[in-house]
């Protein structure tokens, strides 16, 4: 029975959640890999008897008809250093396989400007169009924070009653961006003030989700305190 459905929207500590929580819990059988853009009904047939965890990039209302029960997980990031940090990601990833409907293909083919790749349709607003796909942060068993990466997988662990082994707790890395230069060209954009509050006017709406997921924060911190 699934008892874990994990959304993981890129560049938000994703897949250090899946090394540093998830496989320290679970059994690598344990877990289904979702990345492929499947439909429902092949990524059943993929899903085992075994299965209590399904982690990948998909919509999260993919899976709520056939595990109602399951507890739903998701990391959500400030949305201009997600894309600044999803851009850069991108540059440096030439054969990159994760490429439904071709547009990091594309991507790479053209090598837009980073405000050029803020404003193309399917990337403005992608956390809200592309994965939580109108499901609200309410429903889910715990939204964590990336910038809060280390203690929110401690809350998630005091939630669930299970205890992270030493590893976890020592090893909680985030994955560095491999882009040359990365850091300094970080840096400059968010340097420049006008190009910051142009790209969270056209993602309004990831800001305000990003908003009510600190304050979903804030008030699971207050409500450990009572």
């Amino acid at each position: 029975m699934v008892e874990i459905v994990s959304v993981h929207i890129p560049k938000t500590a994703g897949s250090a959640f899946g090394t540093l929580f998830l496989q320290k819990i679970y059994s690598k059988n344990q877990i289904y890999s979702d990345y492929n853009f499947a439909s429902i009904q092949d990524s059943l047939h993929e899903i085992s008897p075994q299965t209590k965890v399904v982690h990948g990039h998909f919509h999260a209302n993919k899976y709520s008809s056939s595990f109602p029960k399951a507890k739903m997980i998701v990391w959500l990031r400030n949305p201009v250093e997600r894309l600044i940090s999803h851009y850069f990601f991108w540059m440096n990833q030439e054969n990159f396989q994760d490429d439904p409907g071709g547009l990091h293909a594309a991507f790479i083919k053209q090598k837009p400007s980073f405000y050029d790749f803020c404003h193309l349709n399917r990337i403005k607003n992608s956390i809200s169009n592309g994965y939580l796909n109108g499901v609200d942060l309410k429903k889910f068993y715990f939204v964590g924070v990336q910038e809060f990466f280390g203690q929110d997988i401690q809350d998630l662990a005091g939630l669930m009653h299970v205890r992270l082994p030493r590893s976890a707790k020592r090893d909680q890395k985030l994955n560095t961006n491999r882009y040359p230069s990365y850091q300094k060209e970080k840096e400059s954009i968010l340097a420049d003030k006008a190009l910051i509050e142009e790209i969270k006017s056209v993602n309004y709406i990831d800001m305000k989700i990003y908003e009510e997921a600190l304050s979903l924060r804030a008030k699971r911190l207050e409500d450990y305190k009572l």
